[in-house]
């Protein structure tokens, strides 16, 4: 459009030069008679040098007029060296004036010489009705000289015409008015003018010409002007003009059209000025620019100024010569357009053609640089198809090849939306908003904390955002972009400064966030085809196409990997530095890689049941390699580097998860934390409690069996094992690839090696009941069957509250005869210490221990205290011995007591030994809740029982194959006696 309104410009500036052209070469020939109303007489001699001059430029007249126009019939000629001058005859009148009638100008665009062709640019103007001149001074032909020229009138209508440059129609020239006026100053008419140019036309009402003053240094010629200053039509515009492009706003493929473009309509309610020394014109009032559509809606734009720049000639006197410069005439070169602005309140694009549309108080496009600018007051609205982008000022520079991004600019507030099938995408941004390019790289830059937000996806904030470009061509197959078939696809994106993310499956908190773009072809799978729409809606500069995160998937432990789990899951993390891989497939985005550094925290923050334990990650580090696929590996690195999932909670340097090989491992010195409802020796616990393992050698756990090396310390709430290495089996394996829920970690069996340590205490409420240590080579404790097993020697000791009599000491008074020496209740100690195994069931409460067993028995004053079995002589008077090659204890469940009571049973050997006394028999055994002891011989050994009544004292004996003693009532019988002293006890004999 704007290319085809300035070459009508070009005419314009054509015609005014023939005016000015005209002025000049009437003053030589033209002399005002003495008699007015006079017609002049011509000599025969100068009616042949007329006739001449006829035949000289017959070649040269042939080429505009027929034979019969009346220029081809004997005219008079004068001529210069850029103008020719015809008319038939003339006449003086009053007043200083002359009369021509009719009259014709050819106006040259450069110099002639004689015998050379006819140039087809040369500009035509025809008055057949003849014009009147008025001079100052009158005129003297014989001195050929004339005054300055005051006024002048061109009668009836007025043509001007030019078959311009180029060959054929496409760019004549044909402009007609009537009544023309002149001045010495200024050419006007108060009729209509109608001009065509090519397939170009229009008309307007009022011309007028502004000629420039005559410089003092220019020569007295007769012509008070220089040149040509202005045009204006001043009311009543409406130009048709022919357009090769499909829509008003710039940028739009050309190529796209196709076959003839329908015309453009500019009308305005006046005036239309150009301004030749500015080179500019313009159109104001109610402007409107109309781009016809037959089978549609029409393109439009309208404004209250519209103004078309051209590019200045060079009218430097100093690079000129001397008399180019001291005519000051604009330049004769063809009027190139440079910059195109329109101005309203507001101005307003309409492009249904095209799907565009703006709407702003300026627009200016620059043609020189390809570079388009809108602004306003509050802010400008620009739309094309299903993008719109609001911004108090715009501009957006053309790239040189054509389907490639150019140069975007636009100043803040402002936001952009954008929908594509059902999913809207909308930024907004504070400060400004920029598209450049870097390294040959189209970069688009949010800063001003720029808000982006994507229907069903979420939102993210941050103090500045960068996308990086990639333009590829939509060509299937195409090795390198193909003009007109380039697409624009995230490459990076980078996010600085209190990143906040929000999202249906993420949100996060960083001060960094930088993501990378692969697109990756659909599996098994052809190349996409191209879809039947406009290549201008798929590749228009002015495009962007939607960027958001999408739906990852996520893992049985809650990781975001693997296929997506029936109830959607919402994770929230933080940390100075995020950085993503992304993988598009199918117009689908999935998270790949992902890495957190510094101040990491990833936590679970929507859970599958309300009762279900979130997944926590903490550390200085998280790295996950695959993340959308089954076989993905996770990485937490710090010093305080934590796990937290399903109850479960591991810590340590590096804790490592592969999907592929279902393994999760912690190198070196580490912690796990895992939720239990039973002890370490596998007795159910009161409530749910958490057993803490610590190591220092590393963990490796397969989905089914936990292996920790080194100092390996477990602890419960109320229990401690140290060993060097350990075992701990689940009930149920965990697959970290199974996208089902995750089953609740119950403990199997835990097995420990190296040496191993156990401390239990007890409580009923907040006092402490007992204390338990144990001591072995290896221990193996079954949670589900109960059984325990230790090998290799070892030791057991407990300290309970004193309830019963010394089970072991046969001779000691009933626990109601028993005084307490202060308020508090007083404390029991017993160790077992053995050689080869301990064994037993949990479940079943019973405990064995194998070869050479020691035991050791009594009263003690703290819980720490200790009773050495080697010293006899240091222990008090309560305390007893227990020797035996093996001994059990039972715990039989009571009724009503919350402590079950203790059943013992020594084998092999056994002997009993206090301070006063010593019991020796092949079997004891000790009912706790009958108070019942026997001593059981053989056939070969009897039961033997030595009692003093204190240290030193007589000693008194018992020998049987059976002695029962039932020491609350401190009542005994034997059976079988050999030997008895009925005087130590009440009781009586048998058999």
């Amino acid at each position: 459009m704007t290319r085809t309104l300035l070459r009508t410009l070009l005419s314009f500036l054509g015609v005014m030069a023939c005016y000015s052209a005209y002025a000049l070469l009437v003053a030589p020939v033209v002399t005002p008679p003495p008699p007015p109303r006079t017609t002049a007489t011509l000599t025969a001699a100068q009616r042949e040098q007329a006739s001449n001059v006829t035949r000289r430029y017959d070649a040269l007249l042939a080429t505009y007029f027929p034979a019969d126009h009346w220029t081809r019939q004997n005219p008079k000629i004068l001529e210069s060296d850029q103008a020719m001058l015809l008319i038939k005859d003339y006449e003086t009148l009053e007043g200083g004036r002359i009369a021509l009638n009719p009259c014709l100008m050819i106006f040259f665009p450069e110099a002639r010489e004689e015998g050379s062709a006819a140039p087809s640019d040369a500009v035509i103007l025809e008055a057949p009705e003849g014009a009147i001149l008025q001079f100052a001074n009158g005129m003297d032909l014989a001195q050929a000289k004339i005054g300055r020229l005051e006024h002048g009138v061109l009668n009836g209508q007025i043509t001007i015409r030019s078959d311009m440059r180029q060959p054929g129609p496409e760019d004549d020239l044909t402009l007609v008015t009537q009544n023309v006026q002149l001045t010495e100053s200024r050419i006007w008419t108060g009729d209509a003018v109608r001009f065509r140019l090519g397939a170009n036309h229009g008309h307007g009402q009022q011309m007028e010409i502004r000629l420039l003053p005559r410089s003092a240094s220019v020569p007295e010629n007769g012509a008070g002007f220089a040149g040509l200053q202005s045009l204006e039509l001043v009311k009543q515009v409406k130009m048709h003009l022919a357009f090769d492009r499909p829509g008003l706003l710039p940028g739009e493929d050309s190529s796209a059209a196709k076959g003839p473009q329908p015309p453009v309509e500019v009308t305005c309610r006046g005036p239309f000025h150009f301004n030749l020394i500015r080179q500019v014109a313009t159109f104001e009032d109610q402007v409107n620019v109309l781009r016809l559509n037959p089978d549609g809606p029409s393109d439009q734009l309208t404004c209250e100024l519209l103004s078309i720049f051209f590019e200045k000639p060079n009218d430097d006197p100093k690079t000129l010569p001397a008399a180019t410069a001291n005519r000051r005439q604009p330049s004769k070169a063809p009027l190139k357009p440079t910059i195109v602005e329109a101005r309203g309140a507001p101005v307003v694009v309409r492009s249904p053609s095209t799907g565009g549309g703006a709407r702003c108080q300026r627009l200016k496009y620059d043609l020189a640089s390809r570079t388009l600018s809108l602004d306003d007051e509050k802010e400008i609205v620009l739309v094309q198809h299903n993008r719109e982008i609001h911004a108090p000022a715009l501009e957006y520079q053309l790239h040189p090849e054509r389907g490639r991004l150019g140069r975007l600019w636009a100043s803040g507030p402002g936001w952009l939306q954008a929908t594509e099938s059902t999913r809207k995408v909308q930024v907004r941004w504070q400060k400004e908003l920029r598209l450049q390019r870097q390294n040959g790289v189209p970069v688009i830059s949010l800063l001003g904390r720029p808000h982006l937000e994507s229907t069903g996806m979420g939102h993210l904030d941050a103090d500045q955002v960068h996308l990086w470009l990639k333009e590829a061509s939509d060509m299937p197959g195409s090795p390198t972009p193909r003009s007109g078939s380039i697409r624009a696809e995230p490459d990076r994106l980078m996010a600085q400064g209190n990143v906040r993310i929000d999202s249906p499956q993420l949100t996060g908190l960083t001060q960094r966030l930088e993501a990378w773009f692969q697109a990756e072809p659909a599996a098994n799978s052809s190349p996409p085809q191209r879809q039947a729409t406009s290549t201008a809606r798929k590749t228009s500069p002015m495009a962007m196409r939607p960027v958001g995160p999408q739906r990852s998937r996520s893992s049985p432990v809650g990781l975001p990997v693997g296929r997506t789990n029936r109830v959607a899951k919402q994770y929230d993390i933080q940390g100075q530095l995020i950085r993503l891989q992304l993988k598009t497939r199918q117009g689908k985005t999935s998270v790949a890689d992902i890495t957190v550094d510094q101040q990491v925290r990833f936590r679970e923050t929507r859970l599958e049941t309300p009762a279900q334990r979130p997944l926590v990650i903490t550390g200085d580090r998280l790295q996950v390699f695959h993340a959308d696929t089954e076989t993905a590996q996770v990485q937490v690195r710090g010093d305080q580097a934590r796990v937290e999932a399903r109850g479960m909670s591991m810590a340590g340097r590096t804790i490592d998860l592969d999907q592929r090989t279902n393994r999760l491992w912690i190198d070196g010195t580490g912690t796990l934390g895992i939720p239990v409802n039973k002890g370490l020796d596998g007795r159910p616990t009161p409530s749910e409690q958490t057993l803490t393992i610590r190591w220092t050698g590393g963990m490796n756990f397969d989905g089914q069996r936990m292996r920790f090396n080194r100092q390996v310390e477990a602890q419960g709430q109320h229990q401690t094992l140290r060993t060097e290495q350990m075992d701990v089996t689940v009930r149920q394996p965990i697959s970290f690839r199974r996208t089902a829920k995750s089953p609740q970690v119950e403990l199997h069996e835990i097995q420990c090696r190296g040496g191993v340590f156990l401390e239990n205490r007890s409580f009923d409420g907040p006092r402490q009941t007992s204390l338990d240590r144990m001591r072995t080579e290896d221990l193996r404790v079954n949670h589900l069957s109960g059984e325990v097993y230790a090998s290799g020697a070892g030791w057991l000791s407990t300290v309970r509250m004193r309830g019963q009599n010394n089970p072991l000491d046969p001779t000691a008074k009933p626990a109601a005869q028993a005084t307490p020496a202060s308020g508090d209740q007083p404390l029991e100690y017993l160790r077992v210490d053995f050689v080869e195994a301990m064994e037993g069931n949990f479940h079943q409460r019973q405990l064995a221990f194998v070869r050479q067993v020691q035991c050791v028995y009594g009263p003690v004053e703290t819980w720490n205290q200790l009773l050495d079995a080697q010293n006899v002589d240091g222990l008090n008077e309560e305390a007893v011995m227990l020797d035996c090659d093996r001994l059990v204890v039972t715990e039989m469940p009571q009724p009503v007591a919350s402590r079950g009571a203790i059943e013992l049973e020594a084998q092999g050997n056994a002997v009993i030994e206090g301070r006063t006394f010593t019991a020796r028999s092949d079997r004891i055994t000790y009912a706790q809740a009958k108070d019942l002891l026997v001593l059981e011989g053989t056939g070969r050994n009897d039961a033997q029982l030595w009692r003093q009544p204190y240290v030193g004292g007589p000693t008194s004996r018992a020998a049987a194959r059976k002695i029962l003693y039932w020491k609350r009532d401190n009542r005994v019988e034997v059976d079988d006696a050999r030997f008895f002293d009925l005087s130590q006890f009440g009781s009586k004999k048998s058999g």
